[in-house]
């Protein structure tokens, strides 16, 4: 279970923009109950996404999903922890 003020400050990263993976995201959604944080690619061309078929049915942005805990379920994932150092003006701990 991911701690109650850690999901409080984590909040606080909706809608800010980050790097990930060498682009540029948006943190649009927290997913306490998966503990994942999901991420939009601000990308000036978004991808094509296909529907059930595999057929081409439109553009849409690319979606990330960062875990927030690290594999042993304590400390913060070390993807989120990149994410976060990249944000020079905030600090989970």
């Amino acid at each position: 279970m991911i701690d109650p003020v850690l999901l409080q400050r984590l909040r606080a990263l909706l809608g800010r923009e980050c790097r990930h993976e060498g682009e540029t995201f948006r943190v649009i959604d927290l997913l306490p109950l998966e503990g994942m944080l999901v991420l939009e690619s601000s990308s000036a061309r978004p991808g094509i996404q296909l529907d059930q078929f595999g057929r081409a049915s439109h553009r849409a942005p690319a979606i990330s999903q960062i875990g927030i805990l690290g594999p042993d379920g304590q400390g913060l994932s070390e993807e989120l922890q990149h994410l976060v150092d990249g944000l020079a003006d905030y600090r989970l701990n």
